[in-house]
């Protein structure tokens, strides 16, 4: 019987944490649109060309890809592979 009371009270403070966690990642989820879409525009305009990174902007890429880790660098390569097909 305790064990069921303790869920009972915890109960709201779960269906609180979804409720955040469901409107973060939509949030995320917005953003990520508006950035690939930013980013496909940009393309666009920029054309065949090659982007020519400085070497501070390399610096700043590698230093924000390493916190991505593996894992996120196999779904931006999806991600791109999906928005720029070749």
């Amino acid at each position: 019987m305790g064990a069921a009371k303790d869920q009972e009270s915890t109960a709201p403070l779960q269906f609180l944490i979804l409720l955040v966690a469901g409107f973060l990642q939509r949030l995320q989820k917005m953003a990520i649109d508006y950035l690939l879409a930013e980013n496909r525009v940009l393309r666009e305009r920029l054309g065949p060309k090659r982007l020519r990174f400085t070497n501070a902007e390399r610096r700043l890429l590698a230093g924000k890809g390493k916190r991505v880790g593996r894992r996120g660098e196999r779904r931006r390569r999806l991600v791109l592979a999906l928005v720029y097909p070749r």
